[in-house]
Protein backbone atom coordinates (compact mmCIF):
# COMPACT_ATOMS: atom_id res chain seq x y z
CA UNK A 1 0.00 0.00 0.00
CA UNK A 2 1.54 3.22 -1.26
CA UNK A 3 2.10 5.98 1.80
CA UNK A 4 0.78 9.92 2.18
CA UNK A 5 0.78 12.06 -0.88
CA UNK A 6 2.21 15.14 -1.39
CA UNK A 7 1.23 17.82 -4.05
CA UNK A 8 4.11 18.43 -6.82
CA UNK A 9 5.26 22.38 -6.18
CA UNK A 10 5.73 22.61 -10.24
CA UNK A 11 5.08 20.37 -12.74
CA UNK A 12 6.01 20.91 -16.30
CA UNK A 13 6.04 24.51 -16.13
CA UNK A 14 5.54 25.98 -19.33
CA UNK A 15 6.11 29.59 -20.82
CA UNK A 16 3.00 30.79 -21.40
CA UNK A 17 0.62 33.93 -22.56
CA UNK A 18 -1.96 34.25 -19.67
CA UNK A 19 -4.43 35.85 -22.57
CA UNK A 20 -3.84 33.60 -25.29
CA UNK A 21 -3.12 30.44 -23.29
CA UNK A 22 -1.65 28.69 -27.00
CA UNK A 23 0.26 26.34 -25.33
CA UNK A 24 -2.25 24.08 -23.00
CA UNK A 25 -5.00 22.06 -24.65
CA UNK A 26 -8.36 23.59 -25.61
CA UNK A 27 -11.69 21.85 -25.66
CA UNK A 28 -14.88 23.58 -26.77
CA UNK A 29 -17.75 21.86 -24.61
CA UNK A 30 -21.10 22.98 -23.58
CA UNK A 31 -22.12 24.02 -19.97
CA UNK A 32 -26.22 24.99 -19.07
CA UNK A 33 -26.73 25.50 -22.83
CA UNK A 34 -23.78 27.68 -22.89
CA UNK A 35 -20.59 27.62 -25.53
CA UNK A 36 -17.60 27.29 -23.57
CA UNK A 37 -13.82 26.80 -24.38
CA UNK A 38 -12.16 24.35 -21.61
CA UNK A 39 -8.47 24.98 -20.56
CA UNK A 40 -6.88 22.53 -19.27
CA UNK A 41 -3.91 23.89 -16.81
CA UNK A 42 -0.84 21.42 -16.48
CA UNK A 43 -0.56 22.29 -13.05
CA UNK A 44 -2.64 24.08 -11.70
CA UNK A 45 -6.67 24.51 -12.34
CA UNK A 46 -9.16 23.67 -15.28
CA UNK A 47 -10.38 27.37 -16.64
CA UNK A 48 -14.03 27.72 -18.40
CA UNK A 49 -14.02 30.93 -20.59
CA UNK A 50 -17.99 31.44 -22.05
CA UNK A 51 -18.35 33.48 -25.36
CA UNK A 52 -20.49 35.83 -22.98
CA UNK A 53 -19.40 36.13 -18.95
CA UNK A 54 -17.03 35.75 -16.71
CA UNK A 55 -13.93 33.75 -16.65
CA UNK A 56 -14.45 30.50 -14.17
CA UNK A 57 -11.22 28.96 -12.84
CA UNK A 58 -11.78 25.61 -11.17
CA UNK A 59 -8.83 24.90 -8.73
CA UNK A 60 -7.81 20.92 -8.67
CA UNK A 61 -7.88 21.20 -5.27
CA UNK A 62 -10.85 21.77 -5.20
CA UNK A 63 -12.39 19.26 -7.48
CA UNK A 64 -12.88 15.75 -5.30
CA UNK A 65 -13.76 13.39 -8.36
CA UNK A 66 -14.37 13.41 -12.33
CA UNK A 67 -17.13 11.65 -13.52
CA UNK A 68 -17.81 10.44 -17.52
CA UNK A 69 -21.59 10.06 -17.91
CA UNK A 70 -23.29 8.86 -21.13
CA UNK A 71 -24.88 11.04 -23.33
CA UNK A 72 -21.86 13.15 -23.79
CA UNK A 73 -21.61 14.42 -20.36
CA UNK A 74 -18.69 15.00 -18.03
CA UNK A 75 -18.97 15.56 -14.59
CA UNK A 76 -16.81 17.91 -11.80
CA UNK A 77 -18.04 16.68 -8.44
CA UNK A 78 -17.17 19.58 -5.99
CA UNK A 79 -17.72 19.64 -2.23
CA UNK A 80 -21.01 21.32 -2.52
CA UNK A 81 -22.31 20.83 -5.94
CA UNK A 82 -21.37 19.36 -9.42
CA UNK A 83 -20.41 21.02 -12.67
CA UNK A 84 -21.89 18.68 -15.85
CA UNK A 85 -20.01 19.88 -19.32
CA UNK A 86 -21.04 18.45 -22.63
CA UNK A 87 -19.34 17.81 -25.55
CA UNK A 88 -18.22 15.27 -28.52
CA UNK A 89 -14.18 15.33 -26.84
CA UNK A 90 -15.42 14.92 -23.19
CA UNK A 91 -13.58 11.48 -23.48
CA UNK A 92 -10.04 12.85 -24.52
CA UNK A 93 -10.68 16.08 -22.11
CA UNK A 94 -11.11 13.34 -19.40
CA UNK A 95 -8.27 10.92 -20.02
CA UNK A 96 -6.06 14.79 -20.32
CA UNK A 97 -7.54 16.22 -17.18
CA UNK A 98 -6.66 12.66 -15.14
CA UNK A 99 -3.58 12.31 -16.35
CA UNK A 100 -2.90 16.21 -15.36
CA UNK A 101 -4.34 14.89 -11.82
CA UNK A 102 -2.31 12.15 -11.35
CA UNK A 103 0.58 13.97 -12.57
CA UNK A 104 0.06 16.34 -9.19
CA UNK A 105 0.41 13.56 -6.79
CA UNK A 106 4.00 12.30 -5.56
CA UNK A 107 4.12 9.24 -3.29
CA UNK A 108 6.02 10.06 -0.01
CA UNK A 109 8.32 7.03 1.88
Amino acid sequence: MPGRYASLAIYDVKEICETCLSNYRQFHMKWNGNKVMCIVNDYRSVVFYPKNGATMRLLYKDIKRIELRGWFKLVFVLHNREIVISGFRRKSMFKHLKECLNNQMLVVD
